[in-house]
């Protein structure tokens, strides 16, 4: 009986993981980052990462840079948003245990140390404000694509490991807005190629 337990416990951790990915991948996708790949990499242990191609943000005093350090956080708190989607969507209920939000930790330190790094809010009340910002925008974000989360939480629960051509493939093709992600699709390439664009056609791509 405790080895099922375990499986269970193990299973839902799976999907939960699948689903904490797909977040960090729609939003990050919906703000320009072109996502290399996704991948749970340790199942048993329910270890994941989202990769991004990396964009120079080292100029944290650029304008450009400075909002995809914002597209960034948005993106890195959208991982616990969508796990606490999919808790709500199984149980009905707005109150996400604790003992979940464990996997979440190293995000909420990352996104702390950059708000510090780069200076993007004073300590305090400030800071605590524009944490809040963060976690609407990503919020907004997923309810508006949460088709497009479940497309990718199930493909990667079922696979693993997603390229950059797979999310492309899945969202241009299955999901409910496939003319925004064709779009958006083409809008990342144009802003990621080599050599890149320069500050101002990236302003006006991402207006």
């Amino acid at each position: 009986m405790k080895n099922v337990i375990q499986k269970q416990v193990s299973e839902y951790n799976l999907i939960a993981t699948a689903h904490h990915e797909a977040g960090h991948t729609i939003c990050g996708l919906h703000n320009y980052w072109q996502v290399c790949n996704v991948e749970i990499f340790a199942p048993h242990y329910n270890e994941a990462y989202t990769y991004y191609a990396d964009y120079d943000t080292s100029a944290g005093t650029n304008e450009i840079a400075k909002q995809f350090i914002l597209f960034d956080l948005q993106a890195t708190y959208a991982g616990l948003i969508a796990e606490k989607m999919y808790y709500k969507d199984i149980s009905g209920s707005d109150v996400f245990p604790t003992h979940l939000r464990v996997g979440s930790r190293d995000d909420i330190k990352y996104i702390s140390a950059q708000i510090r790094k780069y200076k993007l809010a004073l300590p305090g009340k400030s800071t605590h404000l524009l944490k809040k910002q963060l976690q609407n925008a990503a919020l907004n974000i997923l309810t508006e694509h949460w088709d497009a989360v479940k497309l990718v939480a199930h493909k990667l629960y079922q696979k693993q490991k997603l390229t950059f051509d797979e999310l492309q493939y899945i969202l241009t093709r299955k999901a409910e807005h496939k003319e925004f992600w064709k779009d958006r699709f083409r809008k990342i390439k144009l802003i990621h190629a080599v050599p890149p664009p320069n500050e101002g056609e990236i302003k006006k791509i991402i207006k």
